[in-house]
């Protein structure tokens, strides 16, 4: 069992930025999380990408957040 307890969030419109993130860190935290702003940017395909690179994954599209969190990520399918 991993002691690694650190849950980074890609949440962001960059997904070539999130990429070598993900590379860079797959080794030293437990996972990643992908929220509104990443899902709605990039959807399912971006969400298998990431998937690829680094499958645990703490999927949060919960319908109410972070005002700042719901804003960015309602931009991001206008």
């Amino acid at each position: 069992m991993s002691k690694k307890k650190i849950i980074v969030a890609l949440d962001s419109h960059k997904f070539n930025e999130i990429k070598k993130l993900v590379i860079n860190l797959k080794n030293e935290v437990y996972a990643f999380k992908i929220g509104y702003e990443f899902f709605f940017n990039f959807g399912i395909d971006g969400y298998k990408k990431i998937r690829k690179i680094c499958p645990n994954i703490f999927l949060d599209l919960k319908l109410h957040d972070i005002p700042n969190t719901v804003k960015n990520g309602i931009k991001a399918i206008n």
